[in-house]
């Protein structure tokens, strides 16, 4: 679904220490604690003033971006892969040729 952060501004901010944040943070929020539901977000953007088809554009765009993400980590994976597998041709008839000795 869109990001909240469509719109989003920040607030005035303040400056604490880190160990004064540490003290009176709170405990960690499980992760589907975090998670804002779709129907939840429409209405924050709506309410902000951005338009149906400006959340479409997002949608589409932020699919697109997961897609490519996803290809690219397939691409790693091989690339590793074929650099192991040549490190191993490289080695293994080598040390066969030692072991028949």
């Amino acid at each position: 679904g869109p990001p909240v952060s469509m719109k989003w501004e920040h607030n005035n901010s303040y400056q604490m220490s880190i160990d004064d944040y540490e003290s009176e943070r709170g405990s960690r929020r499980e992760k589907s604690e975090l998670v804002i539901p779709r129907e939840v977000r429409l209405h924050l953007i709506k309410k902000d003033g951005v338009s149906r088809r400006e959340i479409r554009d997002v949608i589409v765009e932020n699919k697109k971006i997961r897609e490519q993400s996803r290809k690219n980590k397939v691409q790693n994976q091989n690339s590793a892969r074929e650099t192991f597998m040549h490190s191993v041709k490289k080695i293994v008839p080598p040390f066969l040729k030692k072991t028949k000795q």
